[in-house]
């Protein structure tokens, strides 16, 4: 009868190929499989709790834990005519994460649920060793004797296997797993005459995915992948967070737009509370992390494991890998920025009540492919704000001098000027500075709603000053601003830029990737002090291009440096001071500052006094 049922599905192969819609090809394999005679078998249990021991005796061993139970409830709701929610597991390494899928991929497609699964992953390598796991299951011991029809391998009319090779596995009880690395189907996704009801995304982010190779991945999924899958595909997303902004953190707290109707199962750590202290082992006299406080999330990794895993992997991978320490500062990160703390809401009213209360000032930084201009707010408290951004790349000067006046403006500053709104600029470009000083004076035509000239033209009275040397020194800069962090007087209006775009890593020789939400807060978020080669010491001045340019840190540091300016030291009385860089008046008992060269342009031109009387002449002897 087997033989017959294969000899079925081999005509309608042959003979209905042009006539058979994808969907009734679909329908036709399922009735095919639910009238194929089944052979004796041992019967399992419909309840997931004691059927999942019984059919994987040994990758169950241990007893649920919480996301598991979560897991498993949802795989077991799964039938052969439901449209089930996506579920997204955050689960810890070492968690059994890729376990539990391969598990629910084999149980799905012995129960009938399911009749055809894609299993993807990063690269086509680890997708076929995934597939190769799978098929191990199914030739086991328990599935021949519960599932004797899927234990087989499909023979087409010759005995031949139809489907059992590295990258793809199909039973004779008519489930087929197909292996998909996203490197293989960035290429283009080639799924036979099949659709899948079942795809299975395991650990498809990388340790060293930027930007660009995460919005490509994310590319990948939703427009060749997701639209590949039957009406009623399940989907299955599992994966630990690895990197602050991939695919799997985009999921987790709600960034990425695609699988929406999503049941996100943690992010869980695998230690709950944890705390550790660093000694020295007495037997080897090294340096080792010891956990000394916590709850294991799951028995099956408990502290124990844990530590192992410490002592094997080290105590910075395992708090990415297992505890999900990743939406934190990475290593290296300059900025002690904190969501939580330094996010402030402020609407447009907010904004427009405060600032004629308020002192406003703003940072820019030059450059053709990037250009970054930042505007600041200073509260009666002295807490400075980031009030607005603009980032721009690609466009004239003209046009950025525009922009930042229409910005003012929007923020409520009357007839913006360096009286009432101090532009602090790169000093390393003078000829920016006065070309966009130019382009201030020179202004442009103003426009009405629908884009037509009124006849009106606009002039600005803005000006871009060169910033002082010392606003310029880096280190100086991320110290100043991480102590007014510390203190909670730097803060962010959270709205800025929300919803806007930008391309990151544009140049001549690329169009970039596209970006969305606030340039700073991204820099923010990535800019780091250069890895250190072996050997050598630790470089403190941060590395531009781990924030490709820092160019709104730039226009920030420029802007908040010379507004802090240096501040100036009180010496005791009658103590000598040491600082031979600045003069001291012993009279006053006190520096005399260097003069911040914001001052001296800004001071008013000396008048030589006027001569009363007869100016005496002066004969030559």
């Amino acid at each position: 009868m087997t033989a017959v049922l294969d000899r079925a599905r081999d005509v309608i192969d042959e003979l209905l190929e042009d006539y058979l819609t994808e969907d009734e090809r679909d329908t036709v394999e399922r009735d095919l499989v639910a009238i194929a005679p089944k052979t004796k078998a041992s019967p399992v249990p419909r309840e997931w709790r004691q059927r999942i021991p019984m059919v994987f005796p040994r990758y169950a061993s241990a007893p649920f834990a919480k996301r598991h139970e979560e897991f498993w409830e949802w795989e077991n709701g799964i039938r052969v005519d439901s449209s089930p929610d996506p579920f997204v597991g955050i689960w810890p390494r070492g968690g059994a994460k890729s376990t539990s899928a391969e598990m629910a991929c084999t149980d799905l497609g012995c129960s009938g649920s399911r009749i055809y699964c894609l299993y993807v992953r990063m690269t086509q390598d680890k997708a076929d060793a995934s597939v190769e796991n799978v098929a191990a299951l199914f030739e086991s011991d328990e599935i021949a004797k519960h599932f004797p029809e899927h234990s087989r391998r499909k023979t087409g009319k010759f005995g031949n296997a139809k489907g059992w090779r590295r990258n793809r596995i199909w039973t004779a009880g008519g489930f087929a797993v197909d292996a998909l690395g996203l490197d293989t189907a960035s290429r283009g996704v080639k799924l036979e005459n099949q659709r899948p009801d079942l795809i299975i995304f395991d650990d498809i982010d990388d340790l060293l995915d930027g930007p660009a190779a995460t919005k490509k991945k994310i590319e990948i999924i939703t427009k060749s992948i997701l639209p590949a899958g039957s009406n009623n595909c399940a989907v299955l997303f599992i994966q630990n967070l690895i990197i602050r902004d991939g695919v799997a953190s985009q999921l987790a707290d709600g960034r990425a737009d695609f699988l929406a109707l999503r049941k996100v199962s943690g992010p869980f750590p695998a230690i709950e509370n944890l705390k550790y202290e660093w000694r020295l082992d007495s037997k080897t006299g090294m340096r080792r992390a010891y956990i000394t406080a916590g709850v294991a999330t799951w028995s099956g990794q408990d502290l124990a494991t844990c530590q192992r895993f410490i002592d094997t992997w080290g105590l910075s991978a395992f708090l990415k890998e297992a505890q999900h320490k990743v939406q934190g500062k990475s290593e290296g990160v300059c900025l002690n920025f904190d969501p939580a703390r330094h996010y402030i809401d402020m609407s447009d009213e907010d904004v427009l009540a405060l600032v004629p209360k308020s002192k406003v000032f703003g940072g820019v930084d030059f450059g053709s492919w990037r250009f970054g201009f930042t505007l600041w707010l200073v509260r009666k408290d002295t807490a400075v704000i980031r009030i607005d951004e603009y980032f721009s790349q690609d466009e004239s000067l003209a046009d950025r001098a525009q922009a930042i006046h229409e910005i003012c403006e929007a923020a409520g500053i009357v007839d913006p000027s360096p009286r009432n709104c101090p532009l602090w600029g790169d000093s390393a470009n003078p000829t920016d500075i006065r070309e966009i000083n130019l382009a201030f004076r020179r202004g442009w035509p103003e426009l009405d709603e629908q884009g037509h000239e009124t006849g009106k033209w606009i002039t600005s009275k803005l000006r871009v000053v060169a910033v002082g040397a010392e606003g310029k020194l880096r280190k100086t800069a991320v110290d100043r601003m991480n102590n007014e962090l510390d203190h909670n007087r730097l803060l962010f209006r959270r709205s800025v830029y929300a919803g806007l775009t930008w391309m990151y890593a544009m140049n001549a020789g690329s169009p970039g990737t596209e970006m969305t939400g606030s340039r700073f807060m991204w820099e923010i978020d990535n800019w780091a002090v250069p890895l250190p080669k072996e050997g050598e010491a630790q470089d403190q001045n941060p590395d531009d291009d781990t924030a490709d340019g820092a160019d709104m840190i730039a226009s920030a540091r420029y802007a908040l440096m010379s507004w802090w300016a240096p501040a100036k030291e009180k010496p005791d009385p009658g103590v000598v001071p040491d600082d031979k860089a600045r003069k001291f008046d012993v009279k006053k008992q006190k520096f005399i500052e260097t003069p911040h060269l914001v001052d001296l342009l800004n001071e008013p031109a000396r008048r030589r006094p006027a001569v009363r009387g007869v100016r005496p002449r002066i004969r030559p002897r």
